[in-house]
């Protein structure tokens, strides 16, 4: 779920209309000197902060529709991080805000030479996604292609307007959960195999006062469903009362009855995103829309703060090791840090040079490595990756990319670790509500797909 992008991403191409000569001189922009020595460089963790520091100052900028000095403060991580496809992508997009066509193209052309997968394919249209350059790269980058696309089809709804955020798996009872940012409620599905799945509501639209429902965890021993739900605009039967409210819900698997609601809101605004849990049965919480993550231990059951508003602007994804001892918490779009559970400091997740985490809506733990769902670039240029920690789990040591651009992306958000298989929402359809944020037509939109990574 999202709060607040960088650019208006989905738009950023098509509104560049600038004529064939609008610039005749090529931009020169200098790039890193090439390592030849074929080991990869390592950011430490002053560097790591001053990508951070380029992201918020490219964010203000931004902001301001300063979209040229937005592209200069990325540079400045780009110079530490060069095969960092997400900052290539914004300073791209950048200058295509801006019109500057022969900028544009310079940094397309660096995209494609580390990664395809957040290469723009036009969807309409418009100007430069006609023009013979442009459609060069776009054959090269589909000739190029992805290098895997290791994602399978699990299994599909068939209510194309549920707009799911949200996935959770009960071991135990061997069922699917996902939630609805539209219809405000949670549906269970249950495999079959060679048959359709079983699909059915855990429960009702806004039953207990549910509001748009996001990310939910499942704590199997004491059978708990945790679920993260928010008041939004675009909910069925929204009215501005409602405005700010924000909710953890915590249902009984087996009842289904729900067994405590812990409300904050709605001054100042809260967004209950995402959640993690360890095996103790405690619960944390980011909150997007104030910064603070929440916390519920289970030998209080009270939903306090256990990091205040300051430390993060924007927590999304959240994970934990499986030591319990450390938290990490997506700050889209500035990276994902890392938090001592004990001492609550909180440090930048340092890496080598490559893709990073950062941007991650969905962030999950898997045998001390993470992975990380990202979205922020288009609707259908999604990514899921792999980041291997090191010992501490401090520091990514190398990455993999598992899957992107696939033709069923829209918006993917979040997932779940099953065994050794990773299942994710590859269609949430996030973004299919018109100007009165009532959803698209039912033809417009799609089967929901969730889809099966082995890991």
């Amino acid at each position: 779920m999202k709060k607040a992008l960088l650019l208006p991403l989905w738009i950023v191409l098509v509104v560049l209309t600038l004529g064939p000569s609008a610039f005749t001189q090529r931009q020169r922009v200098s790039a890193p000197t090439q390592n030849l020595s074929g080991v990869k460089k390592y950011v430490n963790a002053q560097q790591s902060e001053k990508i951070a520091d380029a992201f918020r100052e490219a964010n203000k900028a931004f902001e301001k529709e300063d979209y040229k000095a937005g592209a200069e403060s990325l540079k400045l991580a780009y110079a530490i991080n060069p095969e960092d496809d997400l900052i290539i992508n914004f300073i791209a997009e950048s200058y295509a805000m801006v019109g500057d066509r022969s900028a544009l193209f310079t940094w397309l052309r660096r995209l494609l030479t580390v990664s395809p997968c957040f290469f723009h394919f036009p969807e309409t249209a418009a100007s430069v996604l006609n023009s013979r350059e442009y459609r060069e790269l776009a054959l090269a980058a589909k000739a190029k292609g992805p290098g895997v696309h290791g994602s399978t089809l699990a299994f599909m709804l068939s209510e194309t307007d549920l707009i799911p955020e949200g996935i959770a798996y009960d071991p135990l009872d061997r069922v699917f959960f996902l939630s609805s940012l539209h219809k405000r409620k949670i549906v269970r599905v249950r495999l079959r195999t060679r048959r359709p799945p079983i699909v059915e509501d855990f429960v009702s639209e806004g039953q207990d006062g549910l509001f748009s429902t996001l990310g939910m965890k499942v704590d199997a021993a004491r059978r708990i469903l945790w679920v993260c739900s928010s008041a939004e605009s675009f909910m069925k039967d929204y009215s501005e009362a409602d405005a700010g409210k924000a909710a953890l819900f915590k249902y009984d698997l087996k009842t289904r009855k729900l067994i405590r609601k812990y409300e904050v809101g709605p001054n100042p605004r809260h967004l209950l995103n995402d959640l993690a849990l360890n095996a103790e049965g405690d619960v944390f919480v980011t909150d997007t829309a104030t910064g603070e993550i929440f916390t519920v231990r289970r030998d209080k059951d009270e939903l306090e703060i256990f990091i205040p508003a300051g430390r993060f602007n924007s927590p999304n994804g959240i994970a934990i090791s499986n030591d319990g001892r450390k938290l990490f918490i997506s700050e889209v779009p500035l990276g994902v840090y890392v938090v001592d559970l004990q001492t609550k400091r909180s440090e930048r997740l340092t890496q080598s040079v490559g893709i990073s985490p950062s941007g991650s809506d969905g962030l999950y733990f898997y045998d001390n490595s993470l992975i990380g769902i990202i979205n922020i670039v288009s609707e259908r240029n999604g990514r899921v990756a792999r980041f291997y920690l090191d010992g501490p789990g401090k520091s990514v040591t190398h990455s993999a990319v598992l899957d992107c651009n696939r033709r069923l992306y829209q918006w993917p958000t979040t997932g779940v670790v099953v065994g050794n298989s990773f299942f994710y929402i590859a269609n949430s359809q996030y973004g299919s509500f018109n100007s009165e944020q009532r959803t698209f037509p039912q033809e417009s939109l799609h089967k929901v797909a969730v889809m099966r990574l082995k890991l």
